[in-house]
């Protein structure tokens, strides 16, 4: 895990393309807008070593980075990079916590 610092992402093109069929899987009908609703992004399944609860409002609240109560694929690409680097900093089994904790201090 390298500095955050560059431009350069922190996402693996694996995670870029899960993140994008989930997307596309849960978006549906891709005739109407490209961005998800809440309760579409609370259908989205995060990968296994990266339980995230979309169903908290402090995490909907990081991951809507305009809040406009849309979830568009590069808010989901910025969040799973907190998501990567916060992995990187911690243990497996404490991400679910330490997420959680990130979203409730960004909120606060």
């Amino acid at each position: 895990a390298g500095a955050m610092g560059g431009g350069a992402s922190v996402l693996t093109d694996h995670l870029r393309v899960y993140i994008a069929t989930q997307f596309k899987y849960v978006a549906g009908d891709t005739s109407r807008s490209a961005d998800l609703t809440a309760l579409e992004l609370c259908e989205l399944k995060p990968p296994r070593d990266m339980p995230v609860e979309f169903d908290r409002a402090a995490t909907l609240w990081v991951v809507d980075r305009d809040h406009d109560g849309l979830f568009t694929l590069p808010d989901l690409h910025a969040f799973a990079e907190v998501c990567v680097s916060l992995l990187a900093r911690c243990k497996h089994h404490e991400f679910q916590d330490r997420i959680k904790e990130y979203c409730d201090a960004q909120v606060a």
